[in-house]
């Protein structure tokens, strides 16, 4: 004999059942389940999220080549995986001439074709050299100098950076003419501990042209380059060069800030030069211990917060220094997988 309240429960159950699959087949019938929870966003990295809205193209085009970096009060900035003793920006490439833009620096590094034509390097005693992203395409932003037959160039630093940090062997990288336009530029670079024996002035190199809208540094003309025997190659085409997808109407910088921010980094040059010919050791900080290696995954990294030490270049504060000597002194009289390519 079957009790009742068993055979009222089961009654219920199938009713149940008969309904659930109703609802179901009438889901199916009309598409996706409106009660079906949509999957769960991945959440954005915090350096992604912590940089303008414009720029984010850049987090995701570099996030396998290396990390980021939060250094304020500059914001995130990118660290290359690369090896820190030896490295620097603007050294692992070559110098091409166009018709539109003057010397174009073309990288063999994969992360090259982004953090030398947009944006500015700076050397951080703890993280190294990082870039800061910037909004305007250029050739390469660097400042240029000339002394006797070499040709320097140095990354530019923030324009809001108001002491611009030492870096391990100078500021400056140098080549004689004749090497500048050579495809191995990396082997002949020299820094300015090599420069004790020149006796001219150092001086700016400033072709500023403003180029669609942009100011551009045209760098060494080839004139000069030719009186001190350098065989100028023939010019390329600028538009060959991939450009990254970022929104028009993006502050662009002016002559005037340009040619600021470039002879502030020929002050720091020329003060260097004049230690190194007065004999004495450069203002030149040894390198730092390297940082921790990265990973290559754009895994955001926080810089600790700062000490105000001494040995913390970030903060150093230097006094004035007048073009071409040292504190104190006179002013002086007068002055290959091409990764660039589309």
């Amino acid at each position: 004999m079957i009790r009742r309240p068993l055979v009222l429960a089961a009654s219920l159950a199938l009713a149940a059942l008969v309904s659930s699959c109703a609802v179901h087949d009438a889901q199916d019938s009309l598409g996706p389940s409106v009660y079906d929870a949509p999957p769960a966003a991945q959440a954005m990295p915090s350096a992604k999220l912590g940089l303008p809205p414009q720029y984010r193209v850049f987090h995701d085009e570099l996030a396998e080549y290396g990390d980021w970096t939060l250094i304020e009060p500059y914001g995130w900035c990118f660290r290359p995986a690369v090896n820190f003793v030896a490295w620097r920006p603007y050294s692992q490439g070559w110098w091409e001439p166009s018709d539109s833009y003057g010397w174009i620096w073309n990288s063999n590094e994969p992360f090259g074709w982004i953090t030398y034509h947009y944006g500015s390097w700076f050397y951080d005693r703890f993280q190294g050299w990082v870039w800061q992203p910037g909004p305007v395409w250029g050739p390469a932003w660097v400042a240029w100098a000339q002394i006797d037959d070499y040709i320097g160039w140095a990354p530019l630093a923030p324009v809001e950076m108001q002491d611009v940090p030492d870096s391990p062997d100078g500021i400056f990288q140098f080549v004689r003419a004749p090497q500048f336009v050579s495809s191995s530029i990396s082997t002949q670079a020299l820094y300015v501990r090599r420069l004790a024996d020149t006796r001219g002035a150092l001086r700016s190199i400033e072709n500023i042209e403003r180029v669609k809208g942009t100011a551009i540094n045209r760098g060494p003309d080839e004139y000069t380059l030719r009186s001190l025997g350098a065989a100028v190659p023939t010019r390329v085409d600028d538009t060959r060069f991939r450009r990254a997808s970022l929104p028009d109407g993006l502050a662009l910088p002016d002559e005037a800030q340009l040619v600021r921010n470039s002879r502030r980094m020929i002050d720091v040059a020329a003060y260097e030069l004049s230690q190194v010919r007065a004999g004495n050791v450069p203002n030149i900080p040894p390198p730092a211990p390297a940082p921790p290696p990265s990973t290559g995954s754009g895994t955001p990294r926080v810089k600790p917060a700062p000490t105000h030490s001494p040995n913390d270049t970030t903060h150093v504060k230097r006094p004035p220094m007048p073009r071409g000597g040292k504190p104190g002194g006179k002013p002086r009289p007068g002055t290959p997988a091409d990764t660039t390519r589309g």
